[in-house]
């Protein structure tokens, strides 16, 4: 099966600025040279690949935070209030 690229995904990369761009553009073919069962969508905002289930998504923010959560106790509720 040869994974295809959506024109939904196409438009989003045509919007973002050029150094992003080039960026995702390289990670996009990654994802469809080491997985060529792969699925690419638009969900969230955001080009998204699936092969039974989520493998990743490409959030092309310049600045943004993230909080790994793995198990229950991971969560720590005084983080949130920084």
């Amino acid at each position: 099966m040869e994974p295809v690229q959506t024109k939904e995904v196409d438009q989003f990369i045509e919007h973002i600025d050029d150094h992003t761009k080039e960026i995702t553009k390289s990670l996009r073919e990654l994802i469809f040279q080491t997985s060529p069962n792969i699925t690419e969508e638009m969900k969230w905002g955001k080009p998204c690949y699936i092969e039974n289930g989520l493998v990743c998504y490409l959030q092309t923010a310049k600045k943004m935070r993230h909080i790994r959560i793995k198990q229950l106790d991971d969560i720590q509720p005084r983080k949130f209030l920084l």
